[in-house]
């Protein structure tokens, strides 16, 4: 009783806190696309680029988050690198896999979309693989990734690019620019920053407290933290994937997967690491990592035939409960 008294509060905190995180997001993205519309940018960018930077900032600020509030004893940063490692794997896992699966329908998209964050997305998570085997991302290195992340946006801002992604449709739509988008943008992104500190504080004070109850290893905080913080930073991408495969936009469900994936390594890493050196536990090392690895090859998999079906879905989710399986196994021994 004890327990739950003390668990209370925090858990309602957390969840109110979510869903402040999910809709500012959500507000966020809504209006960055219409400037995106207003300044003529095509689909191609405005939906992949600014949807994937957006639904990648409550990563960010948890990360960041995570940082400023490290105490005493924790490996400051591992945190940040959970999360975004956690994510990457809920991202594939559930938010294609159960998205098609409750969408119900096989999703198909161009073979292009596939070439423009593949290449990308690989070069991110080997580099990632390669700075992690020390157990620390040092500033060097997040220059490195931020480097990688400069590359990205250079591509996608290329103008052959843009001009090859632009529609008839697109070429003579007016859409007109109006200030409101500036101003929501500027506060989905403040209803991010703070939702995310309200989140981290929940989950860290919860941590606290089954660590005093149950002795638990304080490393054990940052598996159940970063699993449950990964899960909630994942649900715009969720939500948005969701929405992109209803309506058949399958290249936007695709390209935000790829596009959040590829901006958690190189964007969340990269600044977090300018902040303070991320210190990396065994458990993200030797579970994280790995299955993030998998969902590489997972993906690489499932797409080369242009399509993902319900089965491959199914197979994600099952996956997915393969690693939940892992985790637990992993915080009980």
């Amino acid at each position: 009783m004890n327990l739950l008294a003390s668990l209370g509060p925090q858990f309602l905190f957390f969840i109110i806190a979510t869903f402040v995180l999910v809709k500012s997001a959500d507000i966020f993205i809504e209006n960055a696309e219409n400037i995106g519309r207003s300044l003529k940018w095509p689909s191609f960018l405005t939906g992949v680029l600014i949807v994937a930077i957006g639904t990648s900032l409550p990563e960010l600020a948890t990360g960041i988050a995570s940082i400023l509030k490290a105490g005493e004893g924790d490996l400051v940063g591992d945190m940040t690198v959970g999360n975004v490692l956690g994510s990457n794997i809920a991202n594939v896992f559930l938010g294609l896999g159960l998205v098609i699966l409750i969408a119900n329908k096989n999703i198909k998209f161009k073979q292009n979309i596939f070439h423009v964050h593949f290449p990308i997305l690989m070069v991110a998570t080997i580099s990632m693989i390669f700075m992690l085997q020390d157990k620390i991302v040092s500033l060097f290195e997040g220059l490195i990734l931020l480097g990688i992340m400069s590359a990205y946006l250079w591509f996608l801002f290329d103008d052959n690019q843009m001009n090859k992604k632009k529609t008839v449709k697109e070429r003579f739509e007016k859409f007109e620019f109006k200030w409101q988008y500036i101003l929501w943008v500027v506060a989905g992104l403040s209803g991010v920053i703070i939702a995310s500190d309200f989140v981290i504080g929940s989950i860290l004070k919860q941590g606290d407290v089954l660590i005093e109850t149950f002795g638990l290893d304080p490393v054990v905080k940052t598996a159940l933290a970063t699993t449950l913080v990964a899960i909630g930073t994942s649900l715009p991408e969720m939500m948005v994937v969701y929405t992109s495969v209803r309506r058949g936009r399958a290249e936007m469900a695709i390209g935000n997967i790829l596009g959040s994936n590829i901006f958690n390594i190189v964007m969340i890493l990269g600044i977090s690491s300018l902040i303070h050196p991320l210190e990396v536990s065994e458990f993200n090392v030797s579970l994280n990592l790995m299955f993030v690895v998998a969902t590489f090859f997972v993906y690489w998999a499932i797409s080369k035939d242009q399509e993902i079906t319900k089965q491959e879905a199914l197979a994600m989710i099952c996956l997915y409960a393969l690693y939940v399986f892992e985790l637990i196994s992993w915080v009980i021994g």
